[in-house]
């Protein structure tokens, strides 16, 4: 019994880590497009936020969340407060949000994880800053992800790798007796 005992545990826990490895990865790969698309999308941004051009806004995000795959996305003005937005399950973005002052206050794109209506979600926000005004922030852009994909792979890996650990650890336990 002690060692039936040992050998569920072991999955168990081999089953939880592989869970959060899995995630930290699907997640990484998630993030990975905007990270090294940040620099043109702050560039169209830029354009997009200018009051002259924002009837281009609409069709922008549209287009994110059709090339990236988004639940949504919004461009947010430089108060942090939204200004267009597009498509469904937004989380509530406020100016005084930590997530929006942290993000106005960095360089790169900042990340969190949040419990939308749809179910779990990763936000972005990209900050779009003015270098000719000293890197004033202008706005920034809000994309949506939903890991309800991510959190089924991530359940079905996790489940395989405690039945695979659990079958060698029974197997052990026969040899053993």
């Amino acid at each position: 019994i002690l060692f039936a005992l040992v050998g569920v545990a072991l999955a168990n826990l081999l089953s939880i880590s592989s869970r959060r490895a899995v995630h930290s990865a699907m997640v990484a790969d998630i993030q990975r497009p905007l990270k090294t698309r940040a620099p043109e999308i702050v560039l169209s941004m830029r354009l997009g936020l200018d009051p002259a051009f924002q009837n281009f806004l609409p069709k922008f995000l549209e287009g994110c969340v059709d090339g990236f795959r988004l639940s949504h996305a919004a461009a947010l003005g430089p108060e942090g407060k939204i200004i267009k937005r597009h498509g469904e399950d937004f989380s509530e973005v406020r100016p005084d949000d930590p997530f929006v002052r942290l993000a106005f206050k960095s360089a790169e794109p900042s990340f969190r994880e949040f419990h939308g209506v749809a179910g779990p979600m990763l936000e972005v926000l990209i900050p779009v800053r003015a270098p000719e005004s000293g890197g004033k922030v202008l706005g920034a852009l809000l994309a949506g992800f939903s890991l309800g994909e991510t959190l089924q792979a991530e359940e079905k890996i996790a489940s395989q790798v405690f039945w695979h650990t659990g079958s060698v650890a029974g197997l052990a336990l026969l040899f053993l007796l």
